[in-house]
């Protein structure tokens, strides 16, 4: 019960005082510079500009003409109402919009001004008629954006003043109460409509923080699907959103599965579960900078890493084939140039030997985890499976004796093409058949290639990936053949 007579006190309130709803601070602030100040200085400018122009008006269509006496007096009540009412509009102007309250007192002042000056015309001409005061004083009030309370004393107030005029006619009082009364009602009921100002204010407002507060789960929606994703598919992904997809829609194009000619790029520590087994902490002092050297190098290059473990796994889908190889063989270099930067400081015992292997093919590009967690992109084809197969070979005598893990270990169509597009890349080859093994599942594979780490095909590999960056007319991120 208590509630329910508070709720309907509170609604007493609010009618009342309206933009009581409005709380103080930001909201109330925009009410006033965006709603309240502005329809105000329309009003009250209008309103007393042309009380202004009626008076003059008045005096030389009904003063002159009907030889109203002494002239003088009604020359200086027009001009006087005329002018207090013009400079008031001037006023009002220049302060409304940072001082309202004093703007609202400078017209109050001039509205009340017209009234007083109004009932004293009815004293100096009997067949002045009394309603001109109770239609100024509606107008008057309601054109100050007041509210209905605050109005309705104004509006007494404004009579009060003229009482002593209106008094001076007891046989028309009986139509002045009446007057008084439905001018009253009139200036009220327009007042009211403060109520359905504020209600759509507020309304408005909620409808504005609603969509905020939408576009700001939507960016952290997008920011924490990008945390979760490698760069080059974040910066896709991104794209995507501005070009004008939704989340969802950008998600679906990325996850899609497509054929594409990739480069993957295989390196893992060797003796990773060894080292681990003895001495715990050589993962903060080793493994986990080498790995995160491993990924930089990756994603500098615009490759999407797959890290598991000891081992870095990383493919290149581009729009162009031979790029993603480019790509790669540069990555794979850098990364061993990166190693022994690492392993030049320091103590024996915790240097990491790694290496990097390079594929190219054929491949199928997408999500192969979940459809709605869970999600993974990777490629699916030779190109990923045989680099496993051939790190397995890397371990044996027979191939230990002829590479160390300074150099980057080439499968024959990784080899073979980047041969065909730089016949001066440095490039050694090894005949498997010759040694005597053999690839698991991969028998037909003979032969592997060695791109030594020197600078010749370090410029090399650079001159060309950056010139093709100058002719891409998309730009920077290199355009995706995924997207």
């Amino acid at each position: 019960m208590e509630k329910q007579q508070l709720s309907l006190v509170n609604r007493i309130v609010y009618f009342a005082l309206p933009q009581m709803r409005i709380p103080k601070g930001e909201l109330y602030d925009l009410w006033i510079s965006g709603e309240e100040a502005p329809s105000f200085i329309i009003s009250a400018i209008s309103y007393l500009l042309l009380c202004a122009g009626l008076y003059l008006f008045a005096h030389y269509a009904i003063d002159i003409p009907a030889h109203k006496e002494p002239i003088d007096l009604y020359f200086r009540y027009r001009y006087g109402v005329a002018i207090t009412s013009a400079l008031g509009a001037g006023f009002i102007y220049h302060l409304a919009k940072s001082k309202l309250w004093l703007a609202k007192l400078i017209y109050l002042i001039c509205a009340g001004n017209i009234v007083f000056w109004q009932s004293q015309s009815m004293i100096w001409r009997a067949d002045v008629p009394h309603f001109y005061v109770f239609i100024f004083s509606v107008l008057g009030v309601t054109c100050a954006r007041l509210s209905p309370l605050v109005s309705g004393l104004v509006y007494a107030l404004f009579l009060s003043i003229s009482m002593p005029a209106l008094l001076t006619r007891p046989q028309e009082f009986r139509f002045m109460i009446s007057l008084g009364i439905v001018g009253f009602v009139l200036m009220e009921t327009l007042r009211s409509r403060m109520i359905t100002e504020v209600n759509a204010h507020l309304s408005h407002n909620e409808a504005i923080k609603s969509q905020r507060e939408k576009i700001e789960a939507q960016i952290a929606l997008y920011e924490s699907i990008n945390s979760f994703l490698p760069k080059v598919i974040s910066t896709r992904f991104s794209n995507l959103v501005r070009q004008g997809h939704r989340t969802d829609e950008a998600l679906e194009i990325i996850l899609k599965p497509k054929p594409v000619q990739v480069a993957c790029l295989y390196s893992d520590i060797r003796g990773f579960t060894q080292k681990v087994r003895h001495h715990l902490n050589i993962a903060n002092e080793a493994i986990f900078p080498s790995q995160e050297m491993a990924m930089e190098c990756v994603e500098e290059h615009q490759g999407v890493p797959r890290p598991v473990g000891d081992l870095v796994f990383a493919y290149f889908d581009h729009a162009d084939p031979d790029l993603n190889l480019k790509l790669a063989i540069q990555t794979g270099l850098r990364i061993i140039s990166g190693q022994k930067k690492l392993n030049s400081k320091a103590p024996p015992e915790r240097q990491i030997v790694r290496y990097a292997l390079v594929s190219f093919g054929d491949a199928i590009v997408g999500n192969g985890g979940g459809k709605y967690s869970s999600r993974d992109i990777y490629p699916i084809g030779n190109p990923a499976n045989i680099l496993s197969r051939l790190d397995a070979l890397t371990k044996t005598p027979e191939l230990q004796a002829l590479i160390t893990d300074e150099d980057l270990i080439l499968t024959r169509a990784a080899g073979e093409r980047i041969r065909e597009l730089h016949p001066s890349f440095d490039l050694s080859e090894i005949n498997l058949f010759n040694l005597g093994l053999s690839l698991r599942d991969f028998a037909d594979e003979t032969v592997i290639y060695i791109a030594s780490r020197c600078d010749h095909n370090l410029e090399l590999l650079e001159t060309k990936i950056q010139s093709f960056k100058g002719n891409n007319k998309n730009g920077s991120p290199i355009e995706s053949a995924i997207v």
